[in-house]
């Protein structure tokens, strides 16, 4: 039996839904640093872009990113040391990384489809938390916030953008954060190679 509850807030400061919580992280209106989405923007990772990025995530310009409970357990699973510094990242305040349980979260908690494998259920899950967090802030009023997800896998960006999603690759969102061009050395060469997909 799994518990999913109603009362799971976003973790945005000053949000109409969920009110004032204990433990929100992000800004209500974060300026955004990416000429290619010039509007106020969270980033959402994909535990490849967490595994094979930290770098990246932990690079001062990188701000106000939720980091989904499905994205952390596989990452604890398969890097201890690359959780143990995003869990770093979440106690910092000025990161503002906030942890969404969205495995215990009835619009998106997603079960294990038939014939479905582990991996193409936690990027459906990802994809969900995502685009319950556009639905989120469109109601709450924080219109034009958006998710951005970030995303290195082509089958998962293509998923994602077919449902409407904002969704770029590690090397497409660091190349448009022209005011720190250090950014881009800071990604890994699969980053690299997966612009060549």
């Amino acid at each position: 039996e799994h518990y999913l509850r109603d009362d799971v807030w976003c973790g945005v400061v000053g949000c109409g839904l969920c009110g004032d919580q204990p433990g929100s992280r992000l800004e209500e209106a974060p300026a955004s640093p990416s000429s290619l989405v010039p509007s106020p923007h969270f980033l959402l990772p994909d535990a490849n872009v967490v595994l094979h990025e930290v770098d990246f995530l932990e690079d001062a310009a990188i701000t106000d990113v939720i980091l989904l409970q499905v994205v952390l357990q596989e990452v604890k699973n398969r890097n201890l040391g690359a959780y143990k510094r995003m869990r770093e990242a979440t106690a910092s305040s000025s990161k503002r990384f906030f942890v969404f349980a969205n495995e215990h979260h009835r619009d998106t908690f997603v079960e294990r489809r038939d014939g479905e494998s582990a991996q193409d259920r936690n990027d459906r899950a990802i994809r969900t938390a995502a685009s319950w967090y556009d639905r989120h802030l469109e109601k709450a009023g924080k219109h034009p916030t958006r998710v951005v997800l970030l995303t290195n896998d082509k089958a998962n960006r293509e998923k994602a953008l077919g449902s409407g999603l904002l969704c770029y690759t590690t090397y497409q969102y660091a190349a448009s954060v022209k005011e720190h061009p250090a950014l881009l050395d800071r990604l890994s060469r699969a980053s690299d190679a997966s612009e060549n997909e």
